[in-house]
C-alpha cells in the first residue's frame, strides 16, 4: 500500500510533492525592530530541506498600521517586507517545496501600546481578556481602508514570489470577531444574521482575489467549532464554510477547533501534552463533507500514525504537522529513507510557544545559523566519557558518537532519563519520557555505550583513559530554608518517586514556578490528599507556557486545591506529631503558620559536583569553558596545562535550568568536539 503522506497534491495550479504541511505561526523572538531576517528564513528553509510539501509562515502577518502585536508578527503592510518574502521563496523553492504567508488584521487582539500607538478596532468595541486592549468599534470609513490593506498585502505576497496567501479567520482575529456572535453585536449590514456576519470576510476575499488574480492560491483558516458559549458552533461553522467556499474566491479551507478569546481557548487551538492526539480531526472532516474545496487541518497531529489516519479516513486533504516539524524538520526525508523510527518525537511540551520559540529537546530548531540539524564527523577520533544519563548526558553521548568518537556513558541509577523519569510518572507528562528514550536509542545507534546502574567516582573515570570528560550528573533538590527544618521536607521529585502518601494534609511550596510542583500536586491529588499550594509568586505556574497552564489550573480547581500566593517559606518544625511550616508575606512581612502532615518544597536544584570537583585539578583546562566559542557554536579553544583530558560540565550539573538548557549545552559543546 502506498503511503498517503507521500502522495502529491495539486492546489489550483500549484503541485505539492506530499500531503504534509506546516501551518503559519509566529516563532517568538524571530522578528526584531528591523523586521524578519535570516534566522526566520533559515528556519523555513530547514523544513523544506527536510522534505515538507508546504511550509506556511507569518502567523499572523498584519496588514494595517492599527494591527500591531506584542508577540513578534511580521509587518506585511508595506513593501519593506518584499526582500524577506523573496529570500524565503528562493530558499524554500530550491528544495522543491512551496511556501505561503498568512495575513490578518488582529482587531481587538492587537496591541495598542507599540509601533504607532493606535487604538485597536473591533466589530463592537468589546474587550478581549487574553490580549487586553480596549478596542473602538469599526466605523463606516474603516471598512474600505482595512479591506484595501488586505488586498495590498496579498499583492505583495505574489510580487515577493510566494505561492499563495492564507487569511486568518480564526483565534479571535478581526475576521473571526465578525463571525462570532459573542464579539459581534452590530445591527448594521455587518452584524446580526449569519450572512451579515460573514459579509466582511467575503468583501476581503473579493478584494484579495481582484488583486492577485484567478491563478493564485488563496485560502482561509476558520474554526469548525469554537467550543465556547457565544462562539461559532458546529452547525454555524458548516454554513460559514459553505458561504466562503461558495464565493468562488478560495482554493482551500484550513479548519481548526477553538476560539482563542482566552488563554484557555488558545490551549484548545494548540493542545498541549496530555491531550488526545488528533482529537479535532472530526471537526475538519465535517467541514470537508460540506464544501467543494480541499480542507486542511492541524492540531496535535504529533505522529505519523495520526497523520496517516487523518488522510486515510478522509478527514483532510492535507495534514498539518507544525510542532512535529519544530521537533524534527526532517520528518519527510526520514520517511523516504525508511527511517521513520528515527523521527524525533513531538511530545507536546509547547516549549516552542514560550517567550522564544525553541523545541524542548531539539536545540537546533530556531538556531540554524549556528547549530545545524545534522552533525558532521570529526577528523580525529577521541575517547569521551559522559557521567550522567539524563537529557544532557544522553545528548552529549549522542552528539559525540555521531561525530565518530569512542563514547561511554555511566548512569548511577538503573534507568536512563534523569529528571524526565519522575516527571513522566504523571499521566499528563508521560509523553516526555520519549525525549530520553529517543536520545538513548540514537546514541546507541551511533555507537555509544550506555551503562546504567553504574556509580562512578573520579578514579573510575580516569581508568577509562579519557580525552574528554563531560559531567552531566544533574542536581539534587534544594531544600535550603532560612530558619531551618530541611530534614522535615520532601521535594517534588521525592513525591513522584516514593511510595504513595494517602489521606494526608499536604502543603506544597513552589518557588520554582514551572511544572515540577504542579506535577507533584497532581500526583498527590490522585492519592486522595488534601492540598494547599503556596507560592512566593503572585500566581501559581508563573513560568509555565500560556497554552499549557490552563490544563494545570483546571486540575487545581477541580481538585479543590487551596492556592495561596505571595508567601515565602521560612522554616519547618515538628510539633505534636505534625509539621508546622512558617511563611512570611512577601509584601507585609506578616508571619503565617500552616500545619501539615507532609511539606513538599520545590526550589530547583543544586549541582551534584563531587566527580567534577575531584577531576578539575587533573584536567587540561581545569574545567574552564570558553564562553565565547560556546555561544557561537564553535570548537572549544583549550589553553592546556599539564592535564591529559578536557573537562566540562553541562545542564543542572552547572545550575538549575531544565531539560532544554541541558540538551542545548550538550549539543553546542559536542557538535564540534
Amino acid at each position: 500500500m502506498s503511503d498517503p503522506l507521500l502522495e502529491p497534491f495539486t492546489l489550483k495550479g500549484l503541485t505539492l510533492k506530499n500531503r504534509i504541511f506546516s501551518t503559519a505561526h509566529a516563532p517568538a523572538g524571530f522578528v526584531g525592530p528591523e523586521g524578519p531576517g535570516l534566522r526566520y528564513a533559515l528556519y523555513q528553509e530547514e523544513k523544506a530541506r527536510g522534505g515538507i510539501g508546504l511550509t506556511m509562515f507569518g502567523g499572523s502577518s498584519f496588514v494595517s498600521a492599527d494591527s500591531q502585536t506584542s508577540f513578534g508578527s511580521i509587518d506585511a503592510s508595506t513593501d519593506a517586507v518584499l526582500p524577506f518574502y523573496e529570500d524565503v521563496a528562493q530558499r524554500v523553492h530550491r528544495h522543491g517545496a512551496a511556501t505561503m504567508v498568512q495575513l490578518t488584521h488582529f482587531g481587538r487582539r492587537g496591541w495598542d501600546a507599540s509601533g504607532p500607538w493606535l487604538p485597536t478596532v473591533s466589530p463592537s468595541g468589546i474587550r478581549e481578556r487574553a490580549h487586553r486592549s480596549y478596542p473602538k468599534p469599526m466605523e463606516d470609513f474603516d471598512f474600505p481602508r482595512v479591506i484595501a490593506d488586505y488586498a495590498a498585502a496579498a499583492g505583495r505576497a505574489r510580487r515577493g514570489g510566494l505561492d499563495g496567501v492564507e487569511l486568518a479567520g480564526l483565534a479571535g482575529h478581526l475576521i473571526d470577531q465578525f463571525l462570532a456572535p459573542r464579539s459581534n453585536l452590530r445591527d448594521d449590514r455587518y452584524g446580526g444574521s449569519l450572512e451579515n456576519r460573514v459579509r466582511f470576510l467575503l468583501e476581503v476575499l473579493e478584494a484579495v482575489r481582484a488583486e492577485v488574480g484567478t491563478d493564485y492560491v488563496v485560502g482561509v483558516r476558520l474554526p469548525g467549532d469554537e467550543g465556547a458559549k457565544g462562539g461559532i458552533e458546529p452547525d454555524e461553522a458548516v454554513e460559514i464554510a459553505r458561504l466562503v467556499a461558495g464565493s468562488g474566491h478560495v482554493d482551500y479551507l484550513n479548519i481548526i477547533y477553538g476560539g482563542g478569546f482566552t488563554h484557555r481557548e488558545l490551549s484548545d487551538i494548540m493542545p498541549p501534552t496530555g491531550r488526545e492526539l488528533g482529537a479535532h480531526l472530526p471537526v475538519a472532516g465535517r467541514i470537508r463533507e460540506a464544501v467543494p474545496v480541499p480542507v486542511f487541518h492541524a492540531g496535535r497531529v504529533a505522529d505519523l500514525a495520526t497523520a496517516r489516519h487523518a488522510l486515510r479516513e478522509g478527514y483532510v486533504d492535507l495534514v498539518g504537522m507544525t510542532r512535529a516539524h519544530i521537533a524534527d524538520p526532517h520528518i519527510v526525508a526520514k520517511i523516504e529513507r525508511g527511517e521513520e523510527d528515527r523521527v524525533r518525537p513531538c511530545v507536546g511540551a509547547s516549549f516552542c510557544l514560550n517567550t522564544e520559540m525553541f523545541c524542548i529537546h531539539n536545540p537546533a530548531t530556531g538556531r540554524e545559523e549556528t547549530i545545524p540539524q545534522l552533525i558532521t564527523p570529526a577528523r580525529d577520533r577521541r575517547r569521551v566519557v559522559v557521567v550522567g544519563g539524563g537529557p544532557g548526558g544522553l545528548e552529549a553521548a549522542r552528539a559525540s558518537a555521531e561525530r565518530g568518537h569512542d563514547v561511554i556513558l555511566f548512569e548511577a541509577s538503573d534507568t536512563l532519563g534523569g529528571q524526565v523519569v519522575p516527571m513522566s510518572k504523571v499521566h499528563r507528562q508521560s509523553e516526555k519520557r520519549s525525549i530520553t528514550e529517543w536520545l538513548a536509542a540514537e546514541a546507541r545507534m551511533a555507537g555509544a555505550t550506555l551503562r546504567t546502574g553504574t556509580y562512578v567516582e573520579a578514579a573510575d573515570v580516569l581508568a577509562q583513559d579519557p580525552d574528554v570528560v563531560i559531567i552531566a550528573t544533574g542536581g539534587m533538590a534544594d531544600p535550603t530554608l532560612p530558619e531551618g527544618g530541611e530534614r522535615f521536607v520532601v521535594s517534588s521529585a521525592d513525591v513522584l518517586g516514593r511510595a504513595p502518601v494517602a489521606g494526608k494534609r499536604v502543603v506544597v511550596y513552589d518557588e520554582h514556578g514551572d511544572e515540577h510542583a504542579l506535577s507533584a500536586v497532581e500526583h498527590l491529588l490522585g492519592q486522595g490528599n488534601e492540598i494547599e499550594l503556596v507560592t512566593s509568586d503572585a500566581e501559581v505556574g508563573l513560568d509555565i507556557v500560556h497554552t499549557v497552564r490552563p490544563d494545570f489550573m483546571k486540575m487545581l480547581y477541580n481538585g479543590g486545591v487551596a492556592i495561596t500566593p505571595d508567601l515565602v517559606l521560612q522554616g519547618v518544625r515538628k510539633e505534636g506529631g505534625r509539621l508546622v511550616a512558617t511563611f512570611a508575606n512577601d509584601y507585609t512581612g506578616e508571619r503565617i503558620e500552616k500545619g501539615a502532615d507532609v511539606v513538599v518544597v520545590e526550589q530547583g536544584t543544586v549541582p551534584i559536583s563531587e566527580v567534577y570537583d575531584e577531576l578539575r585539578e587533573r584536567s587540561a583546562n581545569r574545567g574552564q569553558l570558553d564562553i565565547d566559542a560556546f555561544v557561537r557554536g564553535e570548537r572549544q579553544r583549550v589553553v592546556r596545562t599539564d592535564g591529559d583530558f578536557e573537562l566540562y560540565r553541562i545542564g543542572d550539573a552547572v545550575s538549575s535550568r531544565g531539560v532544554h538548557a541541558a540538551i542545548f549545552d550538550a549539543r553546542r559543546l559536542c557538535m564540534n568536539l
